[in-house]
């Protein structure tokens, strides 16, 4: 009965951690080219509002320069602000957690050795290579914390990117993808044929349900770029 507890306890324990840690599972791409392919994305996504409305509104090309220029400075520097922003928060949950499984194992030992054997009784251990497992992990409080962190909550330690270096690449994205665009604003066609190729581009990255991806991408792409173009003109007749 009350090894049926501890495991409750121990699973319980695991999926409230689990929550707290969701973000910093390891995922199949790193979240400095996460943060350069969002900024693509989104570049392209407010390039197309933007050139439908100026088009609409029969704005000269260099007024649409202008604009258009001023609108990719303030925006990467925007996206340098928020991403670094949003990566700083997510380190410092990451470091609260991991401080918070510190103290656990500095003023908790015994629960933490039990929760150890727990875990790798699941794994198949048993007996005296049991012990010798917990006994060895025990003795060192760095180690054990990895194992905790990895194990227990499945964290993979120093694997998250720096949050200035998600910021320098998020802001690449948006150069990267202006850099192209810059060049057809006097060209509406090839303007939105290549912003639509950037979009698609960014999707080939994932390893799996690729076709899904550039399909659902392209329809919100195609949705946005409608209700920007009935938008304005609904405004344009009202006034």
């Amino acid at each position: 009965m009350k090894k049926k507890e501890s495991i409750f306890k121990l699973i319980k324990k695991k999926i409230r951690k689990k929550i707290l840690s969701s973000e910093f599972y390891k995922t199949e791409k790193p979240e400095h080219i996460v943060a350069a392919i969002d900024a693509a994305k989104e570049t392209v996504i407010l390039s197309f509002i933007l050139i439908i409305i100026f088009t609409q509104i029969n704005l000269t090309l260099l007024s649409i320069k202008m604009i258009y220029f001023s609108f990719l400075i303030s925006f990467a520097f925007w996206k340098i602000c928020q991403t670094a922003f949003i990566s700083w928060m997510r380190l410092n949950k990451f470091h609260k957690i991991i401080k918070e499984e510190k103290y656990e194992i500095e003023h908790h030992r015994e629960n933490e050795k039990k929760e150890l054997e727990t875990i790798y009784k699941a794994k198949g251990f048993s007996g005296k290579l049991l012990e010798d497992v917990v006994d060895v992990l025990m003795a060192d409080d760095n180690r054990l914390l990895q194992v905790m962190m990895e194990e227990e909550m499945g964290l993979v330690l120093r694997r998250y990117e720096h949050p200035l270096k998600q910021a320098i690449f998020s802001a690449l994205g948006v150069l990267f993808s202006s850099m192209f665009l810059i060049f057809t604003l006097n060209k509406p066609y090839e303007f939105f044929f290549l912003g639509t190729f950037i979009f698609v581009l960014t999707s080939l990255y994932s390893k799996t349900n690729i076709s899904f991806k550039i399909i659902w991408n392209l329809a919100i792409l195609a949705l946005i770029s409608i209700i920007s173009f009935f938008s304005i003109k609904y405004f344009m007749l009202t006034l």
